[in-house]
């Protein structure tokens, strides 16, 4: 357990009271050694297999494992040991709280511990009863997990509140049902008569040999849909500054303004079509936008600065410094707008995404490749995003470039370690991007943000 604590660390025996002549014969197993007055386990799986027995026994406090996250995430391991190998109610005075805390540790642990496949299995009612009981439970600290977006799942009401639950079995399966009906117990078995031609919502249930396969089948029913959701959101209609990406297409759109090529839309063609507005519900946005650009509406962006009737690609209206600016700003406004989304709409993941985890961040990179002859070349961006200490430093800094890696590369470990010292609750660093500058987009900065959201997510054990 200490040792674990401690991320494998050697532990001092003083800890333990233990003598000279107590720790011979602990030695003498083999299974620990001692070193320079301490003693430490010889192989890693060994103590891996013991802190999981530890967990078995309830030595472990949950409470104080689910509030520190640097050492739950040191616990991931013994975690998945033994919810492989436990009974539902041992693994729930864990996972409970883990789910409900630290969705994203407890995503991983399960993952990567246990089977998504199974077969159905026959029970009597009162035992699908109790099996629609420990159901509910898992989905209660999964929903608590991902507040306050749990209004996503599609098992749940309007408030976000679990529908009214019940299980049974139709050959060959086990089934999950969810009902509306309010004269519903909370957790009920099916009746013997249901059948899937039913309006019922229903899962078809795999269950798998473990014992506490539940905690993976329910964090599949809610991974589903919050990814779902996570890929077709439209950030840029919650997030004020993404707004302005929307607010300009309509605008440019209607005044018929070439959208790439203008700098702003003076305030006298845009009250043109007040009406419009007002019906598309960007007239109170326009207003306050106006309080501090009083002549004209911006551009989200840097326009583009290269015309011609030869011109067949977007990438070749842009000069190099034209699309640079428009890296920077793109990217700024993705690095700020995604901080707020996360914090607002999934604060028990914060410490789990990349870009959020080393909040406040810079993004650092180049930009490259348009300048090149070949017709319809693309533009590229290879950057990477490095931890600061103060948010007045969370910018982003980008020059003309290739978008070769070796000069990150070349400092890739001072890096690391400057992340480590900074943010020591946050996952292991990641290695550089590149990708291509879709000059193109109508809602770029929006495109990136949903791009991130996916990526950490999938990172964080929350995979589509």
């Amino acid at each position: 357990m200490f040792s674990t604590d401690a991320d494998g660390a050697p532990v001092d025996p003083a800890i333990f009271g233990l003598t000279a002549m107590e720790i011979a014969p602990i030695s003498a197993s083999k299974l620990v050694v001692e070193e320079a007055g301490k003693i430490v386990f010889t192989v890693a799986t060994m103590r891996l297999w013991f802190a999981a027995q530890a967990l078995r026994k309830g030595w472990v406090d949950e409470t104080k494992l689910v509030g520190d996250l640097p050492r739950a995430r040191y616990w991931q391991q013994p975690l998945g040991i033994f919810i492989a190998s436990t009974d539902f109610e041992s693994a729930a005075r864990y996972f409970e709280p883990l789910a409900s805390g630290q969705p994203a540790i407890a995503a991983q642990v399960i993952t990567s511990s246990t089977s998504q496949w199974g077969k159905g299995t026959g029970r009597p009612p009162s035992e699908f009863e109790a099996f629609a009981k420990r159901t509910q439970r898992c989905l209660q600290a999964w929903l608590q997990g991902i507040s306050p977006m749990e209004r996503v799942c599609g098992f749940t009401d309007q408030y976000g509140s679990l529908l009214k639950l019940r299980a049974g079995y139709s050959a060959p399966d086990t089934i999950i049902a969810f009902s509306h009906d309010r004269s519903l117990p909370e957790a009920s078995a099916l009746p013997s008569d249901w059948g899937s031609g039913q309006t019922e919502q229903f899962h078809v249930y795999k269950e798998p040999d473990e014992p506490s396969h539940l905690w993976r089948q329910t964090y599949s029913m809610v991974r589903e849909d919050l990814v779902e959701f996570l890929e077709r959101q439209r950030w840029e209609l919650v997030d004020s500054a993404l707004f302005h990406e929307e607010a300009w297409n309509l605008v440019t759109g209607l005044s018929q303004t070439p959208r790439i090529f203008a700098r702003s839309v003076p305030w006298t063609v845009i009250n043109k079509f007040e009406t419009l507005f007002r019906r598309r519900n960007i007239w109170n946005w326009l207003c306050e936008k106006r309080t501090s650009h009083p002549d004209a509406l911006p551009a989200p962006h840097p326009p583009a600065d290269i015309q011609g009737e030869n011109l067949a690609w977007f990438s070749e209206m842009f000069s190099p410094m034209a699309a640079l600016a428009r890296a920077h700003s793109t990217y700024g406004m993705a690095l700020a707008a995604y901080q707020r989304i996360v914090t607002t709409y999934f604060p028990r993941f914060q410490n789990d995404l990349h870009h959020s985890a080393w909040w406040p961040c810079r993004i650092i990179g180049k930009v490259g490749g348009g300048d090149r002859p070949a017709p319809g070349n693309r533009w590229w961006i290879t950057y990477h995003c490095e931890p600061v200490i103060s948010e007045k430093e969370a910018i982003v800094t980008l020059e003309l470039g290739t978008n070769e890696r070796e000069a990150w590369h070349a400092s890739f470990e001072a890096n690391q370690e400057k992340a480590r010292q900074l943010r020591p609750k946050a996952p292991p660093w990641f290695w550089v991007r590149s990708t291509v500058l879709n000059l193109e987009d109508t809602h770029p900065a929006s495109v990136i943000v949903r791009r991130w959201l996916i990526d950490d997510f999938g990172s964080a054990g929350w995979k589509p």
